[in-house]
């Protein structure tokens, strides 16, 4: 297990190795249009967050991110991409209720507000799952809720760090923009869910009024 955490650190260095002035606004707003293309183009959902939450690792060096899927019903977060977290660690927290003291994803979650813990080691909202992350090499973590435009909550977007800190400007902002993407691919998602239920239900009742019609 602490060897696949360092390969994923070791990863997120070689990615904001090369980042520096040269990573400008323009080329981040650059990015952001080509999600949005591919939102327009129909991309999966998966497809999507993931390049969202890649975009954000790109910025800083040994930065991984993720973004959880908040399922209203049962008040439980799900995965939704963390493509450079140790897979056991997500699929640790794949499920975990929202809470008060639920780690930094389920505090945001059930706050409705964003959370930042600087480390994660005497953190009270870590108890739970402080074992967890330490074995995994994870020093500090803070979220932020994803809403709807209506201010539905549609998940959380968390940023990971190997030590103690607190995030930068700059990463708030860029994590600001993250969540927009992140809500605007999820909303699309879901109304495309919905148009699919319709549509089976539409044949179903097709279905059986041609039947009863036969009778």
């Amino acid at each position: 297990e602490t060897r696949g955490t360092d390969v994923a650190w070791g990863a997120a260095q070689e990615r904001g190795g090369g980042v520096d002035e040269s990573d400008t606004e323009s080329s981040f707003e650059a990015a952001q249009w080509r999600i949005l293309e591919q939102l327009a183009g129909g991309a999966p959902l998966t497809t999507i967050l993931d390049a969202i939450v890649e975009l954000i690792e790109s910025r800083g060096r040994g930065v991984l991110c993720s973004i959880l899927l908040y399922d209203e019903r049962d008040q439980t977060l799900h995965h939704g991409s963390a493509p450079h977290l140790p897979e056991a660690y997500v699929r640790a927290l794949d499920g975990s209720r929202i809470g008060p003291l639920e780690g930094s994803c389920g505090a945001a979650a059930f706050r409705r507000a964003r959370v930042v813990v600087e480390d994660i080691r005497t953190h009270p909202f870590w108890d739970p799952y402080r074992e967890l992350a330490e074995a995994h090499g994870l020093r500090a973590c803070w979220s932020s809720p994803i809403f709807s435009s209506d201010g539905a909550l549609l998940g959380t977007f968390a940023i990971y760090y190997p030590e103690p800190r607190h995030p930068s400007a700059d990463e708030e902002a860029a994590v600001r923009s993250a969540t927009h993407l992140a809500s605007l691919a999820i909303l699309r998602d879901r109304a495309q869910e919905s148009l699919r239920r319709s549509e089976e239900r539409a044949r179903e009742i097709a279905q059986l009024y041609s039947v009863s019609s036969a009778v």
